[in-house]
């Protein structure tokens, strides 16, 4: 188990350092997180900054500002079973 609990984690290292390069190059582009999360939208400096669409594994999704890899100015987050927030996040 122990083997597979590494494994796991040098893989999440690997896609953050590997999203990161692609920052510098691609300030839009597309990544697909270990946890089967996704993002697509502006990067900059290897974060999330400028508009962007955050889907989660579980069928959520955000569209909307981030700034400095955080949900920051006008989204909206629809949930996976129909609801729908519209407004400012902070997170």
């Amino acid at each position: 188990m122990a083997a597979a609990a590494s494994f796991s984690s040098s893989f999440s290292s690997f896609l953050f350092f590997f999203n990161f390069f692609l920052s510098l190059f691609f300030p839009l582009c597309t990544a697909t997180f270990a946890n089967m999360d996704a993002y697509s939208g502006d990067y900059a400096n290897g974060q999330r900054n400028g508009q962007g669409e955050y889907t989660w594994a579980n069928g959520n999704k955000y569209v909307g500002e981030y700034k400095n890899n955080m949900k920051h100015g006008h989204g909206v987050l629809k949930t996976a079973d129909g609801g729908v927030y519209e407004g400012a996040s902070f997170a």
